[in-house]
């Protein structure tokens, strides 16, 4: 289930506000407690929150999603993960899925349907994880 579905229930105004929505949204997709207050712990309340973000963004293409966020919670202990890949992969998949659905579709419809949910929806997902360090 998108983290789209979690807001319409509460404006996400901070980095506190993000991280409570993320912490109602867990239990969803099976992640623990516990694996999510070590994500918290090792990656930042706010890498985790944006890391589960995507995780649920994806959540149905993963097979344990509370295993995946164990394993990316120790890459990042290891330092060997950081989220914005992460990230730029799920706005790659999104632009790609919209072009290929504009495919199919007149130029004028393609244009459109990018400006109703490809780069701007998408760049309002990141600015809500980035609103608190502005």
């Amino acid at each position: 289930m998108p983290i789209a579905n979690y807001t319409k229930v509460a404006q996400i105004r901070t980095w506190r506000d993000f991280t409570a929505v993320a912490d109602r949204a867990r239990p969803t997709i099976g992640v623990s407690p516990g694996a999510w207050q070590e994500a918290a712990e090792v990656m930042g309340s706010q890498n985790a929150s944006i890391t589960l973000a995507a995780i649920l963004q994806r959540a149905e293409h993963i097979r344990s999603c509370g295993g995946y966020l164990r394993d990316l919670t120790e890459k990042a202990r290891a330092q060997k993960f950081s989220v914005w890949p992460m990230v730029t992969a799920l706005l790659n998949a999104r632009v790609g899925a919209l072009e290929k659905a504009a495919a199919g579709k007149g130029a004028e419809e393609s244009s459109a349907a990018q400006e109703r949910g490809g780069c701007r929806g998408a760049a309002r997902w990141i600015s809500a994880t980035r609103c608190a360090t502005a």
